[in-house]
């Protein structure tokens, strides 16, 4: 176990680092393998070399190399 939160220009331990669950339930969990999400700037990035699957209720978006499956009752694109 490691936490490691520090200014990578001075190494004064000035970062920033917080988790604030008020209320309801917050759940991380690996049990064998690699969890890894970053940020870089503005850009979040969510990776894996295998599989990313988004769910929701009936709905989910899988995501592997080379292909992207969308299953859903109904997919809507909507002009920004």
């Amino acid at each position: 176990k490691y936490t490691i939160i520090s200014s990578s220009s001075n190494g004064k331990g000035v970062g920033e680092y917080g988790i604030h669950v008020q209320d309801g339930n917050m759940d991380m969990q690996v049990d064998k393998g690699k969890f890894r999400i970053k940020t870089n700037g503005d850009t979040l990035y969510v990776m894996s070399d295998v599989k990313i699957v988004f769910n929701v209720g009936t709905s989910s978006i899988t995501m592997e190399p080379g292909q992207i499956t969308v299953q859903a009752a109904a997919v809507k694109f909507q002009k920004a």
